[in-house]
């Protein structure tokens, strides 16, 4: 006798299913949504304070803008980690070794955040490539160049950081891995970052009000790209804990364990 499914069942089965979709979409959107609240709290807090005190300044290192972005960032390595040690622990999903300069990327961002390395990057390059590193600058300044000295060394650096995230975005791809879009969006929007730098610092000129919307806009898209990265590598993290509590390796694990 064949089997027929009753309708009612396939009725629940399939209510039940939206409602699972529907609460993870929502947790994706709490967390990506919560932190972009943030975002834009602080540049609120910029046109209404900055001039008031220097703790919400994001022209300005080391305050409190800074510290939430330097935390955000290496959080967001911490959790890159945590995917590494778990490729590590089941050996099937990812291969570690491509995941370690992801990892380091977003740990230097936060150190360099709150230390502000890029701005005396300058005399670490010159006492690295001593004349080459000066040469290089002179021929960029003699050629017009007159921004932040800082993205003169950073820009090979950026540039070859933004090509190999965008290449794992074609081996997550390949891994089935889910949001890639946000990973997507993070990329655009560092990769504006240093744009918007050259030219707020290579158009001082311009009125106080213009210059603090350029400094909004460059700190918004930082702050926001950290955000979305961040809760990329948290939803991704959950779901290989969830994978891997369901593998043979786990299981072998908790055998070990007991």
């Amino acid at each position: 006798m064949k089997y027929m499914e009753c309708p009612s069942r396939r009725f629940i089965v399939g209510t039940t299913s939206l409602k699972l979709q529907a609460s993870q979409f929502s947790k994706h959107n709490l967390i990506i949504g919560s932190l972009i609240v943030l975002d834009i709290i602080f540049i609120i807090l910029y046109f209404w304070f900055a001039d008031q005190t220097s703790l919400l300044n994001l022209d300005i290192e080391r305050n409190i803008p800074t510290a939430y972005q330097s935390v955000k960032l290496v959080v967001t390595g911490a959790l890159i980690a945590g995917l590494i040690t778990l490729s590590f622990a089941s050996k099937t999903r990812f291969r570690s070794y491509l995941l370690i300069p992801y990892c380091a990327i977003f740990i230097y961002l936060g150190i360099d955040e709150i230390g502000a390395i890029h701005e005396s990057f300058e005399g670490v390059a010159n006492r690295i490539g001593g004349d080459t590193v000066t040469q290089y600058r002179e021929f960029y300044i003699s050629s017009g160049y007159h921004a932040a000295q800082w993205l003169l060394y950073y820009t090979p650096i950026i540039v070859i950081a933004v090509a190999y995230l965008i290449y794992l975005v074609g081996y997550f791809r390949e891994k089935k891995i889910k949001y890639l879009f946000l990973m997507a969006m993070g990329i655009a929007l560092f990769s504006l970052v240093p744009v918007v730098e050259y030219y707020d610092s290579s158009s001082r000129e311009t009125s106080g009000q213009a210059n603090r919307s350029i400094v909004a806009t460059e700190e918004f898209f930082e702050m926001l790209g950290a955000s979305v990265f961040f809760a990329f590598n948290l939803l991704i993290l959950r779901d290989e804990i969830k994978n891997f509590s369901r593998s043979p390796e786990s299981e072998e694990l908790k055998k070990h364990q007991s």
